[in-house]
């Protein structure tokens, strides 16, 4: 049995394909919240933190301030999402290339 080159991918590889658009599509939102309505996303959300793990240990999970850090690339300030999570940026430039190529 041969696998076939041009075949669809299978239901999960589809669903994670599409969870993986969802990442950039959501920075590129919180962009044209920013710059084309004038909202800032930052005070969309809560004051607390949402994170269950710091919630209850008190110490800061690996997914820290990634939302924050996502928010920050979507009004383009490369900077500060680089300080609020290393990982962002690559985080979308995987999602990107992940669910488009």
């Amino acid at each position: 049995m041969s696998i076939q080159p041009d075949s669809k991918p299978s239901t999960p590889l589809r669903a994670l394909r599409f969870g993986a658009a969802l990442i950039p599509l959501g920075v590129a939102g919180s962009g044209v919240l920013y710059f084309v309505l004038g909202i800032d996303p930052f005070t969309l959300l809560p004051s607390v933190s949402m994170c269950i793990f710091r919630g209850v240990t008190d110490i800061p999970c690996p997914g820290c301030g990634m939302t924050r850090a996502l928010l920050s690339l979507g009004q383009l300030d490369i900077v500060r999402a680089m300080e609020l999570h290393p990982f962002s940026l690559p985080l979308v430039l995987f999602a990107v290339i992940y669910a488009f190529l």
